[in-house]
């Protein structure tokens, strides 16, 4: 038994560095994608001046929203029936 205990902790262990990694390498892209896009390559000020402040702001939202929309649909695509199920069951409890 606590064999099998040791390799459901080691396995979760796994799950979660990898999970940590994933992150990471989200949060990198995220990171190059918009500085690419919203800050000036020639730095005049030390700050960030209001318009690439606010196109960081957006960027990254908007990132994050394609990156929840993208994860979800590969859910969706994965596993419909299960997907089908939870919305039937949220539809009912949350929205009649």
């Amino acid at each position: 038994m606590a064999s099998s205990s040791a390799q459901q902790t080691a396995a979760l262990q796994m799950v979660a560095d990898l999970e940590i990694e994933m992150m990471t390498d989200m949060y990198r892209r995220m990171t190059k994608s918009c500085q690419e896009k919203c800050v000036d390559t020639h730095y005049r000020e030390a700050e960030l001046s209001k318009g690439e402040s606010v196109c960081l702001d957006r960027c990254v939202s908007k990132y994050l929203d394609v990156h929840d929309r993208l994860g979800r649909w590969r859910v969706y695509r994965w596993d419909r029936d299960k997907f089908n199920a939870t919305a039937r069951e949220w539809t009912q409890k949350y929205a009649m």
